[in-house]
């Protein structure tokens, strides 16, 4: 297991002060099968109160507001990452196109090239070798 420190820093500077500025970061490494991640510190400039949360990825995700006026915005992230590369668990599946939606639905030269892959496969016969289909 390796001992890695992670330390990054992002700074933006706006053409002229702003307000009512809502952010949303995702900064700081989710920790999951292949690293642990502790002793995490996000600095920002200005200061403001956040809000933390995890996403569907089990990203951590912090928001915040700052109403006063500003002319820049930054923040600096540090912390401690446990890598274990020889005693990986298998990660659950994340079924992000499970469904379609607007968002998600084939296009037409996806739903092509589905069309395409399909009539292959089925040509190769029920005989064939498992090298030549695709996994099920």
């Amino acid at each position: 297991m390796r001992k890695l420190e992670f330390d990054y820093e992002m700074r933006l500077s706006f053409s002229s002060p702003v307000t009512e500025h809502r952010f949303q970061l995702r900064c700081v490494p989710a920790t999951g099968p292949r690293q642990q991640i502790v002793d995490t510190q996000v600095v920002l400039d200005p200061d403001a109160p956040v809000e933390t949360s995890v996403d569907s990825f089990d990203s951590i995700v912090i928001t915040g507001y700052i109403p006063q006026p500003h002319a820049t915005f930054g923040y600096h992230v540090t912390g401690l990452a446990f890598v274990d590369t020889e005693h990986v668990k298998p990660e659950p599946v994340k079924p992000l196109y499970r469904f379609e939606s607007s968002l998600t639905m084939p296009g037409p030269e996806i739903a092509a090239l589905s069309s395409r892959c399909a009539a292959r496969i089925a040509r190769l016969g029920p005989d064939s070798s498992p090298s030549a289909k695709p996994p099920r």
